[in-house]
Formats: C-alpha cells, structure tokens, sequence
C-alpha cells in the first residue's frame, strides 16, 4: 500500500462509489464503474485511491476487478506489514553478521587505514552515557533516531529534555521515529509535543525493529541484545555499514505516520476495553445488533459509543472511521 497516499482523507465520491460497489456487488465491478455518471478521470482515480487501500485488486490472468470487503482488506494489510517487517529484521540481522565477518576476517587484510571503520561493543552503562554525550557534541548535520521501547520512566524523560533543548539550538535536523504504544504514556506525549516545538520531525510507526540512533550517517549506536537495554551497546563508525541502518530508518520514517496528525486528533490514547472491542468490530464491518449481544449492553450504548469514536476520529461515515483507525495504528 502506497503509505504517503493512504493516510491522505478518502475522497467523499470514492467513498460513494464503494458504497455503490457494495450495493451491486453481483453486477461486477466494471460493469457498475461503467453505469455510474463519471468521467474518466474520476473513475481512474476512485480506482486507484481504491487499490491503495487493499479495497480493489485484480484477479492475475484476467485483469478483471474484484471488490474486497473491509474486514479482508484489513487483514492483507496486516499481513503485508507482517512479512515486511520480518524481511527487515532478516535484512539487519544479516548486515550485522556482514559486519562481524568483514571486520573478523577481511579488515585485517586491508592495506587502507580502518581507522575510518571501526566497531566497539560497550556494556558499561556509565562509559556508554560518556560515549552517547561524545555522540551526540561532535554531530554537525542531522540526528535519526528510533525509540521501539521499553516505556521510560518520567524522569528518564525529564532528565532527557535539557540535551535535547541543547541540540536544537544547535540548528539541528533531528528526526525520530516512536512506537505507537509509547504515547499511551501521557508524559511521554507530552515529551514529543515539547520536542515539536523545538522543532523536531517526529513520527509514530505502529512496528519498530530495534533501538538506533545515527549521526551524519558516519556513526551509529545500536542495542547489544534489542530485549535487554540494560546489557549495552554497539558503537559503529563508517559510511560502508551505517549507510544500511539509514537506509533502514528511512524505510520505517516514509511509511509512519505524522506526530502532528496523530497529536491533533480527538482520538484518545485511553479508550476503555469496551471502546476498543467497539472499534475492531466496527472496522470488521459488524452491525450494531450483533456488537451489542457481543458485549452485552443495549443496542442504544453501541450507537452512542460508535457514534463518540466516529467524532473523535473526525470520520463521516463507518468505512472512514476503520481506514483512520487503521492510520493511526489503533487497529
């Protein structure tokens, strides 16, 4: 799915036309396409804005259009990032055996000098604190970083605020990537508006792989054991290795999702269990009568709850409520 369009707002006239598509569904999807009062610019378009959202495809021999009901859409989609985000994690854990072998075996063999690359592996916190500080002064250009958890404590964050301040007026480009489930915390979401301010490119990704931070692109700190942030880290310097983790971080920052978009929203980080088995079986595609003897509350709470979530994600109809839950990774 192309993710830059995706978190764009459908199109109301697309929205019909699905709507219409779902109405006809035993008619075909060209022929309905085909009796509807559109010009061929905006049938293209419908159809387009449609096969990004997983919505249309087409059968392989054929050609032919094939509607897909939310609910399946949503399920390929997950799928997808699923198997995306494991042929990332394959694709680093192989570039860190690349490092330990180049370095092992072939480094020793160069006539060049290595000082240029270069791999430490520091377990001592305090002389990892020393080095991040030594890191982070001698960065002329851009910081990347991205932050995959485990939730810090408040005053981790607090204690963080005064360097950060620091490397803004330094004229800075900083950019992060955070994972959704961090902003759950409202001192951590609290942290990321203050950064925004300080002018801070900030983004919110549903999956993260592992702890990074770059500079410049000539130097990177990565986690020794991603599960353990305690057991220390691995300093690399040179462009050959750490040009993969950027390529890597890019990855994941072009198909996050805006802080400022998330931020601004009336979603809240804290629905209630019943709010959110709402919001999954209302993506699904579920009627009010059967959400209701789910969960056991009268057909009149489910109306009033569906109809909350649907202000709050800015939504004008069901279909849009599912596809900006989606977006901003609450589904």
């Amino acid at each position: 799915m192309d993710a830059k369009r995706a978190s764009e707002s459908v199109p109301q006239q697309t929205l019909d036309i699905y709507r219409t598509l779902r109405l006809r569904e035993d008619e075909g999807v060209a022929a309905v396409l085909s009796s509807l009062d559109l010009t061929e610019g905006e049938r293209t378009d419908a159809v387009t804005v449609l096969k990004q959202l997983s919505l249309l495809t087409e059968r392989q021999q054929t050609g032919e259009l094939v509607l897909v009901r939310p609910e399946a859409a949503l399920l390929r989609v997950a799928h997808e990032s699923e198997t995306v985000y494991g042929e990332l994690q394959s694709q680093l854990s192989d570039n860190f055996a690349l490092v330990r072998r180049l370095v092992d075996d072939f480094m020793p063999l160069s006539v060049q000098d290595p000082s240029d690359t270069t791999i430490q592996v520091i377990t001592d916190p305090h002389r990892l604190a020393v080095i991040l500080d030594d890191f982070t002064e001698h960065t002329q250009r851009e910081i990347l970083s991205m932050h995959p958890g485990p939730l810090p404590s408040k005053a981790m964050v607090e204690d963080a605020l005064p360097r950060s301040q620091m490397l803004a007026e330094r004229g800075l480009r900083m950019r992060s990537i955070y994972l959704q489930r961090l902003i759950s915390a409202s001192y951590v979401l609290d942290n990321l508006r203050q950064l925004a301010d300080l002018k801070y490119e900030i983004r919110i990704a549903s999956l993260l792989p592992v702890r990074l931070i770059i500079s410049d692109g000539r130097q990177a700190i990565i986690p020794v054991d991603p599960e353990n942030g305690r057991a220390g880290g691995i300093l690399i310097s040179g462009t050959l290795f750490v040009r993969s983790l950027v390529r890597i971080f890019n990855y994941f920052w072009d198909s996050s999702s805006s802080f400022d978009e998330i931020s601004k929203s009336q979603l809240s980080v804290d629905m209630s269990v019943e709010e959110q088995a709402v919001l999954r079986m209302l993506a699904s595609g579920v009627k009010d009568e059967k959400i209701a003897r789910s969960l056991g509350v009268s057909l009149r709470t489910v109306a009033r709850i569906v109809a909350d979530l649907m202000t709050r994600l800015e939504a004008e109809s069901r279909f849009q409520a599912g596809v900006r839950a989606v977006q901003l990774g609450w589904l």
